[in-house]
């Protein structure tokens, strides 16, 4: 089932992370169970796509799919419990005093885990696209287009689909 999510329609991942946003001004308890469909949406996609490029890397074996899955799935853990705490939370502005110092430890955490992810992403991208080894300059522009996600995808995803069925 999750080789399918590879395959997932580039319209449906457009429209998948627009959501959030759309929905944020409106209630948020409401925004928060989206962000929790669309983190678990992602969260397959990502995890499905790297697993059909990996097996296409033949190139730089440096490439492991374990560490990336640990960080995949304690990213998308950490989101869903924030999301939960949101919609637990909500009415009452403030909460406990002891929830901001992890709070603010999580966002670290998840903005260095952002980080290895996206590098992960456009590495294997980019090794499966070249046949080789790639080092940083190699696969910059796709890091750069998975940052600005609903708009670089567009660019960026013809060429992931071409990998993955080659």
């Amino acid at each position: 089932m999750t080789f399918k999510f590879s395959r997932a329609p580039l319209l449906a991942l457009f429209i998948v992370s627009i959501l959030p946003p759309i929905f944020m001004s409106t209630n948020t308890k409401l925004w928060s169970v989206v962000n929790i469909i669309v983190f678990t949406f992602f969260f397959i996609w990502t995890y499905s796509t790297i697993k059909r490029l990996l097996e296409k890397n033949k190139y730089d074996q440096t490439i492991k799919f374990k560490p990336f899955t640990i960080q995949l799935v304690l990213t998308n853990i950490y989101l869903i419990a924030l999301s939960i705490y949101f919609v637990l939370t909500y009415p009452n502005i403030e909460g406990p005093k002891w929830m901001l110092p992890i709070i603010i430890i999580g966002q670290f955490f998840l903005a260095w885990n952002s980080i290895y992810l996206i590098r992960f992403f456009a590495k294997a991208i980019a090794t499966v696209e070249l046949q080789r080894k790639c080092h940083f300059a190699d696969y910059l522009g796709n890091m750069v287009l998975l940052i600005f996600f609903p708009l670089g995808i567009w660019w960026l995803y013809p060429k992931i689909q071409t990998l993955i069925e080659n």
